[in-house]
């Protein structure tokens, strides 16, 4: 259901829409399409120390769920093969609509990284910068973490291990402590 207030006008939002259109390439719709920014790269700074942690365990079901996430990581180049000394483990969390997302256990690197600080964004200043606007969207980067590469050192140290295979991230990913400063740096 669109609603619209006293001011809508249908010729701006089709010239929204012609936008979104002409750039359709900005926008992804599956990892394969996702971006990659070359504006700056996450470093994880940590005490040198290689994490290794013990496997999670995991049904036959939950084993194949992983494989197959695992799979489709490698095949778009988000994971690659690795033989880091770092190794931490994964598991499936259940999202709100049921399914499946594989996460990597970072508590223990993140126990031992430097830690970033910067300022978050204000909500009320940007609200403000809205005042007398007319139409309203909102656009969420697809995999926002996965478009932010990580540094070569750091690419060892997002090393993990499931129970059948082992990889890197080759991009940032949810669960290390500096992301959102990295995140908003980039904002």
């Amino acid at each position: 259901m669109v609603q619209h207030g006293p001011d809508f006008n249908q010729e701006e939002v089709n010239k929204l829409v012609k936008l979104l259109n002409d750039y359709r390439c900005c926008f992804a719709f599956n990892l394969g399409e996702l971006g990659c920014t070359t504006e700056i790269q996450m470093d994880i700074v940590d005490n040198g120390q290689p994490v290794v942690c013990k496997l999670y365990r995991a049904s036959a079901s939950e084993r194949e769920t992983i494989s197959r996430i695992v799979r489709e990581w490698k095949d778009e180049g988000i994971v690659t093969e690795t033989k880091s000394s770092y190794a931490s483990p994964v598991l499936l969390v259940s999202k709100k609509n049921g399914d499946a997302t594989l996460v990597v256990d970072y508590r223990k690197l993140n126990s031992q990284t430097v830690r970033k600080v910067f300022p978050t964004p204000n909500l009320d200043e940007h609200l403000e910068k809205l005042h007398g606007a007319k139409i309203f969207t909102i656009l969420d980067l697809a995999s926002g973490y996965l478009q932010v590469p990580l540094t070569e050192a750091s690419k060892e140290k997002t090393a993990f291990t499931t129970p059948s295979e082992s990889g890197k991230f080759e991009r940032m990913v949810f669960g290390l402590i500096n992301e959102p400063y990295e995140f908003s740096k980039l904002m």
